[in-house]
């Protein structure tokens, strides 16, 4: 990786390209901090858990697909995209995109993608509260209840 120095650039370098960022060797950052073991935290609250890293809730990028993906590869936790609370509640698009269902016939996601926390946006607690537990309801339909 170079960085001009007289970059036509609006905004000046962040520290993640400016220069001497290449110089960072990922490969031992990562060493280093898989080295220092688990945050303790996280298998207080996934039980069963015992990687460093799961993957993040992306818009756009962690649905169902992708999270069997990740699973393949070794990731043993994934989060789903960020829905809507209001979204959910009506069973509109958001809801059926986020494959949290058991819908092994027709799209990715069932048995295989477990443990699955969900991703809920919103700005009335009680709106978001009830989206939660649509969530909870949907893992629980079988198949044909779609």
């Amino acid at each position: 990786m170079s960085v001009e120095p007289h970059s036509q650039n609006a905004t000046a370098p962040t520290p993640a390209i400016a220069p001497g960022a290449e110089d960072i060797d990922v490969r031992r950052v990562a060493a280093e901090l898989g080295s220092r073991g688990i945050d303790p935290r996280i298998p207080a609250l996934v039980p069963g858990f015992d990687a460093p890293f799961f993957q993040a809730g992306l818009a756009g990028y962690s649905d169902a697909a992708m999270r069997i993906v990740a699973r393949r590869q070794g990731c043993p936790f994934c989060v789903t995209e960020a829905l809507l609370d209001r979204t959910l509640l009506a069973g509109g698009r958001g809801f059926s995109k986020a494959d949290l269902g058991e819908l092994h016939d027709n799209i990715p996601g069932g048995r295989e993608d477990h443990p699955l926390a969900g991703q809920i946006m919103g700005s009335d607690p009680k709106e978001m509260a009830a989206a939660a537990l649509k969530m909870i309801e949907q893992r629980a339909r079988n198949d044909r209840a779609y």
